[in-house]
């Protein structure tokens, strides 16, 4: 979709241009910008188009108008949010996903362990060429009308992607430490992220404690204690601790399907043998082919996306008085001015369309709550940012701590509008 962005404090010298341009002759006229020209016809409706979105951009303060010149109404084109229903399907016919909480809960169609969102059975609104829970699907969309209805198989590549033996990392079960170690101040920085410092323990690996004995001309002495015998439990299974005299012994027994995260990488434990086990980072659903079943019910095109805007308030009282009156569920923000991740929640996250489209939902409210430390105590805030969602007689009904993608806070927040909604 061609965006026309035009920047500059001056609006009404251009919106003066424009109605000249739209008026300056016959139909061989036409508006010209780089190599593409418009004809009278489109002009004029370029010119009320800009009307409306400078009238927008007065509303909101925004330094930059967008004209949509090729929208078309009843299409979804890239950047409009198309409001569906959506059920995804492996190949022996298991649903893996749907917006449909009904179907998630059928125990005779659904295998819930594969199911491959916490959010499945929440509606989610997509906007067409942005990122989804289920790959391929904004692409999907595109070109459909509200009221459409469509299934599309899609291949592995397109889907959860294809399966890459690279991906399937084989480790010991058996990890060993030694109980005394050197090494460079520089390594020892490198390894633990601090400067080191006799008697300081420091965390390495969570069954043995490497602490700093000594420093001497640059080179750091550092000895491992463990308790012999210790039986640690996990998730992916459990972990016996041995110790001898020259080193630590971590035997881990591993539990087949558990969850394994090697690096910043999460797999399952696919196998388990004499002195190894296996862990496939692969997509549990990689290699197989998915079919979407798809009916768009409503389209908001993204000339309107950009006319809904959040109306903050930033006093408690205020919001939740107002929460009240209305009958409207709470979102409070509280944030820190010096905090980036507050800033990229409230400028990216807080402002993207699968959000916004929800402004009129919720009464809104952000607060420097490093500033008004009242609210952090009574929240018990131990992160910035943190998101309270409360209904509308202030009961707290989600708490979200840290940075959230538009993506998981836009179903966040339509997840809470379905749960508050009266049966």
């Amino acid at each position: 979709m061609k965006q026309y962005h035009w920047r500059g404090p001056d609006w009404k010298v251009f919106a003066a241009v424009a109605i000249i341009c739209v008026g300056c002759g016959g139909p061989q006229r036409s508006i010209r910008n780089d190599s593409s020209s418009i004809s009278r016809a489109e002009a004029e409706q370029v010119y009320h188009r800009l009307a409306d979105a400078i009238e927008n951009a007065r509303r909101t303060g925004d330094a930059k108008v967008n004209i949509y010149l090729d929208e078309d109404p009843k299409v979804i084109q890239a950047g409009d949010l198309a409001v569906l229903e959506a059920l995804v399907r492996l190949d022996d016919h298991t649903i893996i996903w749907s917006t449909d909480s009904g179907e998630m809960t059928s125990p005779s169609t659904v295998v819930r362990e594969r199911a491959i969102d916490e959010w499945a059975g929440t509606p989610e609104p997509v906007v067409a060429g942005e990122r989804t829970t289920i790959p391929g699907l904004s692409i999907e969309i595109l070109g459909m009308s509200p009221g459409e209805e469509k299934t599309v198989t899609l291949a592995p590549k397109r889907a959860f992607g294809e399966n890459r033996p690279e991906l399937i990392r084989r480790l010991p079960l058996i990890r060993t430490f030694p109980r005394e170690l050197t090494l460079s101040a520089e390594t020892f920085v490198k390894r633990f992220g601090k400067e080191p410092a006799v008697g300081d323990s420091v965390v390495s690996f969570p069954y043995v404690t490497p602490q700093v004995k000594a420093i001497e001309d640059g080179m750091v002495h550092v000895v491992f204690s463990a308790e012999d015998g210790k039986v640690f439990e996990a998730d992916y299974g459990s972990v016996t601790v041995t110790v001898n005299d020259k080193h630590v012994e971590a035997t881990l027994a591993p539990k087949i399907g558990s969850t394994f995260i090697i690096g910043r990488q999460q797999g399952l434990i696919s196998s388990v043998g004499d002195r190894f086990f296996t862990v496939d980072l692969n997509h549990p659903l990689a290699g197989r082919p998915v079919t979407l079943e798809l009916k768009i019910h409503d389209l908001v095109k993204a000339s309107r996306l950009e006319t809904m805007t959040i109306d903050w308030l930033e006093d408690f009282t205020e919001g939740m008085d107002r929460s009240a009156s209305e009958h409207k569920p709470a979102v409070l923000v509280l944030y820190a001015g010096w905090c980036t991740w507050s800033r990229k929640l409230i400028e990216e996250s807080l402002q993207d369309s699968r959000v916004s489209y929800l402004s009129d939902r919720f009464i809104w409210m952000k607060i420097d709550s490093d500033e008004e430390r009242g609210l952090k105590e009574m929240f018990d805030q131990e992160s910035y940012p943190t998101i309270i969602v409360m209904n509308s007689v202030g009961d707290v009904v989600r708490r979200l701590d840290g940075y959230k993608d538009p993506l998981v806070l836009g179903k966040t927040l339509q997840r809470v509008l379905l749960d508050l909604k009266p049966s």
